[in-house]
């Protein structure tokens, strides 16, 4: 029951444009922040485009964006849902367990997060790759999991 719940989840919202409209937003502004000069998201002086240091810089400022937008898109959209579909009382009448039920509207709408987060690291890794950047702004590229 929790995963075909995860599944209702996820088919939910990937077909709501607020979902799309915000996964375009965290993916285009960190593109643009990497590929246009004069947007700067951490980027000054000397500094490599594409630094730890500017990557993290990047990723905390958009992380405070998406935790509200996240949350708007998802989590209050789950919440309310419940009460106005008058979804609770069905559930409490039928034999499903309500904890799978909770946890698999959760956890769907935590991948929802994810997913939509997921955009700024993917976009910082397509914006360093644009044949028009300045390559002696960019450091290598280095996958490290130490």
């Amino acid at each position: 029951m929790l995963l075909k719940m995860l599944a209702f989840e996820w088919r939910y919202y990937i077909k709501q444009p607020s979902f799309i409209v915000t996964c375009l937003v965290f993916f285009l502004l960190p593109f643009l922040t990497m590929t246009i000069e004069e947007i700067t998201a951490g980027a000054g002086g000397n500094t490599n485009l594409n630094s730890p240091y500017v990557i993290a810089n990047t990723m905390l400022r958009f992380g405070l964006f998406a935790m509200f937008g996240g949350s708007l898109i998802s989590v209050a959209n789950t919440a309310i849902r419940n009460d106005t579909s008058m979804m609770s009382e069905i559930i409490c009448t039928k034999p499903i367990p309500p904890t799978s039920y909770q946890l698999g509207r959760f956890f769907g709408a935590f991948l929802v997060c994810v997913t939509v987060f997921s955009m700024v690291p993917f976009a910082l890794l397509i914006g360093s790759l644009m044949p028009w950047l300045d390559q002696e702004r960019l450091g290598e590229f280095n996958v490290a999991f130490t």
